[in-house]
């Protein structure tokens, strides 16, 4: 894996951050809960930046800038349903946004958004087109809106599946980071009997936690961007990815909030709204259970390739290649 970033992408991902530092940063998303009509400049700013004809499995140039771009979304929770509509068009929908999701959801976050959306199950690959209903915001997902299901659709489910996972972890990676920067700046800063809070080692052990969770996952994320750009991304890495991001999330947040203490709690503080907008996107992608099971099954008929390979079973062989025999 080549760890340089393509230059397009780095400039592509510079130029988000500023069009986003312009909306406010994390106070627009504040300002979005209280106003949701306002989530429109979000869209209007991707649209001038040319995110609206980026298609990310068009080649590596455009799946980097995707994903530079959605880890800046993420980074200040930017309240527009920019991986679903990156997928839409990575997996040739005729939707305006794909959600991938585990089962189908009674409600998704921004689908009131789009003209229309539409529902990749990750355990059968089943497509079917979805229709926002009502406004339904909670404490734990601010911008859920109420579901309406219609018709099967025809897209490229794999591709779905796969670019929902990797963008995901992108935009998740962007929020994860200001998290880190968050509870670092704290425990630099706070001070307790004299000393500075990094000076003590129960806090030195929960930064490297954040830390270590934080680069494994971006780590990760990258090469299955790398692998999906080369064309050898499997069900299994994809899988992989999706587990990753879920524990990363609960390392990275639970380690940060005790760094942080009460103060992390109070709703007015940023890690506190990370928090709270992470949770219906991780969740709604499967969970860590799921996700395991779902994992062990695709190790079991592909095998994984990894420090050390793990050959596939016989019967998972046997029937993998039956399914991926020519003329089936």
């Amino acid at each position: 894996m080549n760890r340089a970033w393509p230059e397009e992408s780095v400039a592509f991902g510079e130029a988000t951050r500023e069009a986003l530092a312009r909306l406010g940063g994390l106070a627009f998303v504040r300002t979005a809960e209280r106003e949701p009509e306002r989530r429109a400049a979000a869209g209007a700013a991707f649209d001038a930046l040319g995110l609206s004809t980026l298609d990310p499995a068009a080649g590596p140039d455009e799946g980097f800038a995707a994903s530079a771009a959605t880890r800046e979304a993420g980074r200040v929770l930017c309240p527009w349903p920019v991986v679903p509509v990156l997928v839409a068009r990575a997996s040739r929908s005729p939707a305006a946004a794909v959600y991938v999701v585990d089962r189908r959801p009674s409600r998704l976050e921004h689908l009131d958004l789009v003209a229309g959306g539409a529902v990749v199950d990750l355990r059968t690959g089943e497509a079917s087109a979805v229709y926002a209903g009502g406004p339904a915001p909670s404490r734990l997902d601010p911008f859920g809106v109420t579901t309406e299901s219609g018709s099967p659709i025809v897209l490229d489910a794999d591709a779905a599946v796969a670019w929902h996972a990797v963008l995901l972890a992108h935009w998740l990676l962007g929020a994860l980071g200001q998290a880190a920067e968050i509870a670092v700046e704290h425990a630099r800063t706070r001070r307790q009997f004299g000393e500075p809070l990094a000076a003590f080692g129960a806090i030195k052990w929960r930064l490297s936690d954040i830390e270590l969770a934080r680069t494994g996952l971006e780590e990760i994320a990258a090469f299955t961007l790398w692998l999906l750009a080369a064309g050898h991304c499997r069900r299994s890495d994809t899988l992989a990815l999706r587990l990753a991001t879920a524990d990363a999330v609960r390392c990275v947040l639970d380690n940060a909030h005790q760094v942080l203490a009460a103060i992390g709690l109070c709703d007015e503080h940023d890690v506190s709204l990370i928090s709270r907008h992470v949770q219906a996107p991780v969740r709604r992608a499967g969970s860590v259970s799921a996700l395991a099971a779902l994992l062990a099954g695709a190790v079991g008929d592909e095998g994984f390739s990894a420090l050390y390979d793990v050959a596939p079973s016989q019967s998972g062989a046997n029937a993998h290649a039956a399914l991926t025999r020519p003329g089936r």
